[in-house]
């Protein structure tokens, strides 16, 4: 006996799971993703023998609003910026 179940059934489970995915997936703060074929923290090659060349040693300052007073698509920019920069420590 196969059981079936009816379409619009399958349609709604569907929804249900990737409204649960996408409730976890935002509460996941620390999780990263690496999407395309451009990496955030990939130096160009003139970057990095800019960074080569330099005489004196640098110091950054990064100042940043608190995550939860950003507005929802700059969020993630304390630790972009971050990434980066520990990209360019990495070079020297």
């Amino acid at each position: 006996m196969k059981l079936r179940i009816p379409v619009w059934v399958s349609l709604i489970l569907a929804v249900a799971a990737a409204a649960l995915a996408t409730h976890v997936a935002s509460r996941l703060t620390a999780a990263r993703v690496e999407v395309g074929r451009i990496r955030r923290t990939h130096l160009d090659a003139a970057i990095v023998e800019r960074l080569a060349n330099l005489r004196e040693r640098v110091f950054v300052q990064f100042f940043v609003t608190a995550r939860e007073s950003m507005p929802s698509r700059l969020r993630t920019l304390e630790a972009d910026v971050a990434d980066v920069l520990e990209a360019m420590r990495a070079v020297n």
